[in-house]
């Protein structure tokens, strides 16, 4: 009886330990899964993950979390605007994340903008910033086209105006015929029949 009672008690310690190992091990990965503080990782090379062909824009970024990414979003506008437009990035593999613009959602020369990535709880981590973002020319030309027009240079060189010099010819021929209208004018006085005075002046005037 007493070999019976003390082997149910062993019995009873172990299936209440090995319960309680289970319960303290479910309850340090439920703290440890609840106590997840860190952001997403965001692997991004701009050289190898961004491509303009057939005037389409792709950007692929590879996003990775403890807990499960939820939400990776682009954040792109035209260099110069002020606001960002905003497009989920979809996963077409393993960690990898892609978002494709056509060429009328990005009619521009370079474009400005940032990943942004969220996991579970909430964390959050940028690639590029609002205020910093990254860049991406798509239209070299274009790009140089606006520059220039934009720093108000059309390509032609400004005409100089010349400084007309002043016709030496006409201003002798002024002063002449002033003069001889002056001694017409002394000599008519001294005489009682005034008349007409007729004043030629020969010379070339352009």
């Amino acid at each position: 009886m007493k070999i019976h009672w003390f082997f149910s008690c062993h019995v009873l310690v172990g299936v209440l330990f090995v319960w309680f190992s289970i319960v303290n091990a479910q309850a340090e990965e439920t703290v440890s899964f609840q106590g997840d503080i860190i952001a997403p990782e965001i692997k991004y090379d701009r050289e190898r993950q961004t491509t303009f062909k057939d005037d389409v824009l792709t950007i692929e970024a590879e996003v990775t979390d403890m807990s499960g990414v939820t939400e990776v979003v682009l954040f792109y506008r035209e260099k110069g605007d002020a606001i960002y437009t905003r497009k989920e990035m979809e996963l077409v593999g393993s960690d990898l994340y892609r978002a494709q613009l056509s060429g009328e959602e990005v009619d521009a020369a370079v474009i400005e903008y940032y990943i942004q990535a969220t996991d579970i709880f909430g964390n959050m981590v940028l690639k590029g910033m609002e205020f910093s973002p990254l860049t991406y020319t798509l239209r070299p030309d274009k790009s140089m086209a606006e520059r220039v027009n934009g720093s108000g240079k059309s390509g032609k060189q400004p005409v100089a105006k010349t400084k007309e010099s002043p016709n030496w010819l006409l201003i002798g021929g002024g002063i002449l015929a002033a003069g001889a209208v002056a001694a017409l004018l002394i000599q008519g006085g001294d005489k009682k029949d005034s008349g007409t005075a007729v004043i030629t002046f020969n010379g070339f005037i352009p």
